[in-house]
């Protein structure tokens, strides 16, 4: 009867082992499927975020990272890259566009800020005026290009700080 309780606990002892062992080993398969399927593509990919965060959306591509959800969000993100350097070019495109635009107006282009301060000036309103951009540029227009008093000795001061001062009720002076 002894030797049936001693083979009995061995034996529960040794299954309870494998058993053990067994859950470690599935454990460790999962955790290792864990890190090959989804920890790893995310490092990836977060590697490749921090690249493009770092040198702009024009030096880096994802390769195929994996396949399933990781490979679709690494091409959606390789699509949003090509998309972002479209949209730039044509906003270079544009920018030209309308800089070649402004310059080359046959009427003066004067941009103040709500000081009354000269921040930009075209090329036709710097030869009109006879300043250079950088003459200009960060001066008060009242007093350099445009006169302090009236033809009827008024202080003109006022008015433009009010023209400035509700820009949207006086979009245009001519």
């Amino acid at each position: 009867h002894r030797d049936t309780r001693v083979f009995y606990r061995q034996w529960s002892t040794a299954f309870h082992a494998a058993i053990l062992l067994l859950v470690l080993a599935a454990i460790f398969t999962i955790m290792w499927q864990v890190k090959k399927r989804v920890l790893t593509p995310l490092e990836e990919l977060n590697r490749g975020i921090e690249l493009i965060s770092a040198s702009g959306p024009s030096t880096f591509r994802f390769g195929l990272v994996k396949e399933g959800e990781f490979g679709t969000l690494a091409d959606a993100i390789n699509r949003m890259l090509d998309s972002i350097l479209a949209m730039q070019a044509r906003v270079a495109e544009s920018e030209a566009s309308y800089r070649e635009l402004v310059e080359t107006a046959t009427s003066i282009i004067l941009k103040l800020d709500t000081g009354g301060t000269v921040t930009f000036i075209n090329y036709f309103g710097q030869t009109f005026f006879g300043y250079s951009s950088e003459e200009i540029t960060g001066k008060k227009a009242v007093g350099t290009i445009l006169p302090a008093t009236g033809s009827d000795g008024t202080d003109q001061d006022g008015i433009y700080a009010g023209i400035l001062a509700h820009p949207a009720t006086n979009a245009s002076i001519e």
